[in-house]
């Protein structure tokens, strides 16, 4: 088949980059390997790609912008308009120099819907894959926000309107004007995007409860197929580090690293050699990196906790082998996050925040352990459990891998993705 990817970014050529990226980049390997033709849509690298496909740079308006109100436009395709007018006209050039069979959107959040617009006047039938809950929550997550520094909230079941000026000024601190400003146009926020969403023919989710999520907003059951992160079998069998703890994601509020940084006064009476690795990029605000820095200062860390920043993938890797535990305090309703995956892929007793797609994954006490979300003591708990109880160590390692090999068999994974995308080719665009 000719399949055409779209994302943002791809790792290894882009500065940004997430989890979203690094299963996009594992599955043009998967497809290229099977023989497909792939091209793959994407902003400017910094160096020009190297890859088993075809890659085409897609320009967008912020490239034609000056530096200081660049950031300004991406937050207002991500909080209000999908829509950008430089990519929907280079998207649909080269969409009809391809004539791709299919057209895959990963994050494409710069680039925009508006490739999916340019595909369905192709008759290019599009797949989404929904990494985060953007397209129906201008924050991302589908949770109240009270308090962005401390996690005050609870989960929101409305979807987008005009009452979303309420998380994104606790995010941003607006003024009464700019309140008032910002709720107006909010109210065409649902029908904005509904008018991008229409033209999608088939949606993608990670988990069960990712796809119920999808339906009860009001996209169709037809139109969503769960279809898991692929992951290599293959894995490597280093010494494990005794009594390490590995945090791998953005340190940003949403993602709960300060959940165990919290929790570590506590593991360390019970584990005095215990140690704390933190890979992620800081991406907050000033309350929140200031929150993350006072805790990693305090004297009784010192020594025990290590901030590595951003990695390369095989580092990353290379960490999730040697880790004892690993930790995963999602804080806010979520999709299934990479970490998730690969640490089960590698056998890894994990300690796991006990909230949405997560439930899908891991079975508390078999495959993995469930904290209560905002529980700094219950991570602590769970976390100790583990590092004591060899045979508990043993028993979820054994069943983590287990299920990977069943949920996340790159084989199997290939085979699903492969009959969507044949079923969608030869029905053509519905929407």
């Amino acid at each position: 088949m000719k399949i055409c990817y779209a994302t943002n970014f791809l790792p290894g050529y882009h500065r940004l980059w997430g989890g979203a990226e690094q299963v996009c980049y594992r599955l043009t390997k998967v497809l290229t390997k099977n023989g497909h033709h792939l091209s793959t849509l994407a902003t400017k690298p910094l160096r020009e790609p190297e890859e088993d496909f075809d890659f085409f740079t897609i320009p967008v308006s912020e490239n034609y912008l000056p530096e200081k109100i660049r950031d300004s436009l991406r937050q207002l395709k991500r909080t209000l308009s999908p829509y950008d007018l430089i990519s929907h006209i280079s998207s649909r050039k080269t969409l009809k120099k391809i004539n791709p069979d299919i057209l895959h959107l990963h994050n494409v959040s710069y680039l925009s819907f508006a490739l999916a617009w340019s595909a369905q006047r192709l008759r290019i039938p599009t797949v989404y894959s929904v990494y985060d809950y953007v397209s129906i929550c201008p924050m991302g997550h589908l949770w109240l926000l009270k308090d962005y520094a401390d996690y005050e909230g609870m989960p929101c079941t409305k979807f987008h309107g005009p009452h979303c000026v309420d998380c994104l000024a606790t995010y941003r601190k607006l003024g009464r004007l700019q309140k008032f400003a910002l709720s107006s146009l909010l109210r065409f926020r649902k029908r904005w995007f509904n008018f991008f969403l229409d033209k999608i023919d088939g949606f993608v989710v990670l988990s069960q409860s990712n796809a119920k999520t999808l339906q009860e907003y009001g996209i169709e059951k037809e139109r969503i197929f769960v279809i898991p992160i692929p992951l290599s079998e293959e894995i490597d069998a280093p010494a494990i580090e005794k009594n390490s703890i590995l945090y791998v994601g953005l340190i940003q509020p949403r993602k709960g690293p300060h959940i165990v940084l919290e929790a570590m006064p506590q593991i360390l009476t019970q584990i005095p050699d215990a140690k704390l690795y933190v890979i992620g990029e800081i991406i907050a605000n000033k309350e929140y990196e200031g929150k993350i820095a006072s805790l990693v200062d305090t004297s009784e860390l010192q020594g025990h906790i290590f901030m590595l920043g951003k990695r390369p993938y095989h580092e990353v890797r290379d960490f999730i082998q040697k880790a004892t535990v690993m930790v995963i305090p999602e804080q806010w309703e979520t999709i299934p996050p990479n970490t998730l995956t690969e640490g089960m892929v590698f056998g890894k007793a994990i300690v796991a925040s006990r909230i949405g797609g997560m439930l899908d994954c891991i079975a508390d006490g078999e495959n993995g352990l469930l904290a209560e979300t905002h529980d700094p003591a219950d991570f602590a708990n769970k976390i100790i459990s583990i590092l004591e109880d060899q045979d508990l160590r043993q028993r979820l390692s054994r069943g983590a891998r287990e299920t990977a090999l069943e949920l996340f068999s790159e084989e199997k994974v290939y085979q699903k993705l492969l009959d969507l995308y044949q079923s969608l080719s030869k029905e053509g665009v519905k929407h």
